[in-house]
């Protein structure tokens, strides 16, 4: 809800510096705390328990290690 991943993602991935190291992802269902969620309302934020998807915890991690 505050940020439209698919009309800005392109844009991003077009104004990142050519890099291997530069990945972008999106993550469908994620709010954007990166939670699991049903509206994407701010107001849903402190409803759900878990701080971050493992998923993104996963991408993130293995990002790191491929650097």
């Amino acid at each position: 809800m505050q940020v439209i991943s698919s009309l800005n993602l392109t844009n991003i991935e077009r104004l990142l510096p050519k890099s291997k190291k530069n990945v972008t992802k999106e993550y469908p269902g994620l709010n954007h705390l990166f939670q699991h969620c049903t509206t994407g309302l701010m107001n849903e934020y402190r409803q759900i328990e878990k701080t971050i998807a493992p998923e993104v915890l996963s991408d993130i991690a293995e990002w790191i290690n491929g650097l």
